[in-house]
């Protein structure tokens, strides 16, 4: 079975610079064997966070079903005012229909984060998404990759610096082996116990 990874992130930017740098994670992903989805948080189109709701949105019931399935996340997110972006970090919060009892969210799940922003202030948004993850008992990554130029990318939006997109790529294969290990030590353990 292959490892499962969901590649969720972007902005509300019909060129998103965090979305391609996502995109260029993923398919290092799917090339180091993952069957990868990218969700973007522009198509997601995903209304606020509201537990009380009885229904929950297209956009959000699409996530949560990528997220119930898949082995590993990549999370990219822009950066304003310091922190992750409220479209992402909203994103985040749909996912808490996954935790069931005392399990959270994201438990057994490894998550690889990237932040795209103008300065030094990328490192209060991967803070933020850590703190979140952790929270839903995910394991994150410790190298997020942090591009804090928008420099590194042209008019077209695409990055073209070979440092960041080789972070970019070592990252996407880093949360496939991550993934695929915790998953065969989930494995191992369920048959030490049943022996």
């Amino acid at each position: 079975m292959n490892t499962r990874v969901l590649a969720l992130g972007g902005s509300q930017r019909a060129r998103s610079l965090s979305l391609n740098a996502l995109k260029l994670s993923a398919e290092a992903a799917r090339k180091a064997g993952a069957a990868v989805e990218v969700l973007s948080i522009r198509e997601l189109d995903i209304p606020l966070y509201d537990p009380s709701a009885p229904d929950l949105a297209p956009g959000a019931q699409q996530l949560i079903k990528s997220a119930r399935v898949c082995d590993g996340l990549l999370i990219a997110s822009p950066v304003y005012a310091g922190t992750v972006s409220g479209a992402v970090k909203n994103a985040l919060d749909h996912l808490h229909v996954l935790t069931a009892g005392d399990v959270p969210a994201l438990t057994g799940r490894v998550v690889g984060l990237i932040a795209v922003g103008e300065g030094n202030f990328n490192r209060g948004a991967v803070t933020a998404l850590v703190t979140a993850c952790q929270a839903m008992g995910a394991w994150v990554d410790p190298a997020p990759v942090l591009l804090c130029s928008i420099d590194m990318f042209n008019a077209a939006g695409e990055l073209y610096d070979p440092i960041a997109i080789d972070d970019l790529q070592r990252l996407g294969r880093r949360i496939v082996e991550a993934s695929a290990a915790r998953r065969r030590a989930d494995v191992n353990l369920s048959q030490m116990a049943g022996a």
